[in-house]
């Protein structure tokens, strides 16, 4: 049975073996004739091939590009999320504060409703000091000391820095000078130069600015000097600026390929070099105009006294709190992946430059560098970014130094053409150089050209042949034939002589040409070598312009005087400033009207730190 069934399989399929057995004879024969038709094709899908597979790589990397662009979007939401989350109740506090100093200014606010304001606040936050810096304005707006003290420990407790801060400006708002100061020498004594936060460039911009008086001013500078005495007297925290600054300023030179030095490129030996200290020289000009322009930058809006503590306050209330530095951070992070549409190499190079703004605590040089550098995310006024590069014109200057140390180089140019070698620092050997390249010309093609004889050993012996057959000829009375030989004889002899001295003066003309040809090259060369020295010597002069513009910097100049204060002592009532606002006219009769006491708002505490945290 299994016999049958095998056979009906072979008759079933015999056919269609056979027919498959003659296509595929038919198709061999047609191989050699395909063969070159099957090259072209595996050519073309070679090709193809190719183009697929660019096609592939550019999907692949469009579709990673989205992925990391949906992927920053996501995180920045949910970073958002959390923030509002977790803090979103600093910001309720932060625009109370705002909305009531604005009510308080067009008068739209009374006792009652202040009242009201700070009912909620140290519920909804209790662990923020702003909430109870709130309560003590409030309750100090109200006329209530016990209240108002008891709120101002309480903030000192949960950020004493912030909190003297913020209250000398708050005394500032409200022209009580005195308190102002109290505040502002609590603050400033507890300043580490070495561990700072970014809340000082507030009051940088207010020492700028000029609100502060003669005494407050002073203070502030003489701080400020120890600040940078400290600082300098620590080689580390100088030499991470000093890098900082040549990272920028070799950002500021920029990256060029001087090919247009076509021969220091092939027939030096100083091709790398030459282009690097040609890029830093000609870009010497991008770094002296960035100076130049931050220097003569002015403020485009001229705020008066009033207006620039409001500024400041705000700046102060609204710098985010070190714990959520970390979520905003990741939120500058990603914003520049989706700046840069997923390109993460440049999203990190550019967070890189405002990474420092974010940092919990810093040393004040970097504090200045972020106020020069990110002014972007600081804020800072166009005043404070002055004063700050006064305070950093030395370790900027010595950045300057590090970057241009290789730039008085006079390094000795090796040239080489064929086998002439010789060498100069700035072409002034031109003469000499070119002697000895014909020099070395000569030595080469001499013995080549004296080894082709105008008269050479063939000639003689021609020439005696000739003579010898002329003279048999002429004995055996054959004169007409030996008068022909010593014709001939001759002939040949001036046409051997003719065609040596064509091929030596074809040799030395060549020798001529090759002379033209490499004293051009050499005077390209040496004309490159001059116009990179011209460039070198320029760039020496915008250099030492640079650095001579940063030595004159003064941050003193930076710094408003505010000569033009109305200010009344109460000398019965604790040093009372009494302002010009209306609403506070101590002769106001309604009792629900805002009257602030002439108590001061000082500090709870004589000594610095004297709080246990």
């Amino acid at each position: 049975m299994s016999d049958d069934r095998a056979y009906a399989i072979s008759a079933a399929n015999l056919d269609v073996l056979e027919r498959n057995l003659d296509y595929l004879a038919n198709n061999i024969g047609e191989v050699d004739v395909r063969v070159e038709d099957v090259n072209q094709k595996v050519n073309k899908v070679s090709e193809e091939v190719k183009t697929i597979n660019s096609n592939i790589r550019d999907l692949i990397n469009e579709i990673r590009e989205t992925t990391i662009l949906t992927n920053a979007k996501q995180s920045i939401s949910l970073a958002q999320d959390e923030i509002n989350k977790k803090y979103g109740h600093y910001d309720n506090i932060r625009r109370k504060i705002s909305g009531l100093f604005q009510a308080i200014e067009v008068g739209s606010i009374d006792k009652k409703t202040i009242k009201s304001l700070k009912e909620n606040a140290l519920v909804d936050t209790p662990d923020y000091w702003l909430s109870s810096a709130f309560v003590a304005i409030c309750a100090w707006l109200n006329d209530n000391k016990e209240e108002s003290i008891s709120a101002l420990k309480d903030a000192i407790k949960k950020d004493d820095e912030k909190t003297s801060l913020f209250f000398s400006l708050i005394n500032l708002k409200f022209d009580r000078y005195a308190s102002s100061f109290m505040w502002l020498k609590r603050y400033l004594d507890m300043q580490d130069a070495s561990k700072m936060e970014n809340k000082i460039v507030p009051l940088l911009d207010s020492l700028t600015g000029g609100i502060f008086n003669e005494e407050e001013k002073e203070y502030f500078l003489n701080k400020i000097t120890l600040w940078t005495n400290e600082l300098d007297s620590k080689s580390n925290y100088k030499n991470i600026q000093i890098n900082r600054w040549i990272d920028f300023l070799v950002f500021l030179l920029g990256e060029k390929n001087y090919d247009e030095y076509y021969y220091i490129k092939n027939f030096t030996n100083k091709y790398a070099d030459i282009n690097r200290l040609t890029n830093i020289n000609v870009s010497q000009r991008n770094i002296y105009y960035y100076f130049v322009e931050a220097i003569n930058e002015k403020e485009e809006i001229n705020l008066n006294k009033k207006d620039q503590v409001d500024k400041i306050i705000n700046l102060l209330i609204y710098n985010y709190e070190n714990d959520e530095l970390d979520l905003r951070k990741d939120i500058a992070k990603n914003q520049f992946i989706i700046d840069e549409n997923g390109n993460t190499t440049k999203a990190k190079e550019k967070f890189k430059m405002s990474e420092f703004a974010y940092l919990k605590n810093t040393d004040f040089y970097s504090i200045l560098t972020n106020i020069v550098l990110q002014n972007n995310e600081l804020k800072p006024s166009i005043n404070t970014k002055k004063l700050s590069l006064s305070l950093l014109k030395d370790l900027i200057n010595n950045s300057y130094e590090h970057l241009n140390e290789n730039v008085l180089d006079n390094m000795n140019i090796m040239i080489k053409i064929n086998n002439f070698t010789g060498s100069t620092i700035d072409g002034k050997n031109e003469k000499e150089l070119v002697d000895s390249l014909y020099q070395t010309i000569d030595k080469e093609t001499r013995l080549d050209i004296e080894s082709v004889k105008l008269f050479d050993v063939k000639m003689i012996f021609t020439l005696i042949f000739g003579f010898v057959c002329s003279i048999i000829l002429y004995l055996m009375d054959m004169s007409i034939i030996s008068v022909l030989i010593v014709l001939a004889t001759i002939v040949m002899l001036i046409y051997s002589f003719y065609a040596n001295y064509k091929v030596r003066s074809e040799k030395i003309q060549k020798r001529e040409q090759r002379k033209q040809e490499e004293r051009n090259i050499l005077l390209n060369v040496i004309a490159e070598i001059v116009d990179f020295r011209f460039i070198v010597k320029d760039g020496i002069e915008i250099k030492n312009k640079t650095t001579t513009l940063l030595k004159t910097l003064d941050y003193k100049n930076y710094i408003k005087t505010n000569n033009d204060r109305n200010i009344t002592i109460e000398k019965d009532n604790d040093n009372f400033v009494k302002p010009n606002n209306e609403l506070f006219d101590e002769e106001e009769k309604d009792t629900n009207k805002l009257n602030p006491p002439k108590w001061n708002l000082e500090p709870p505490y004589e000594n610095v730190r004297t709080v246990i945290r």
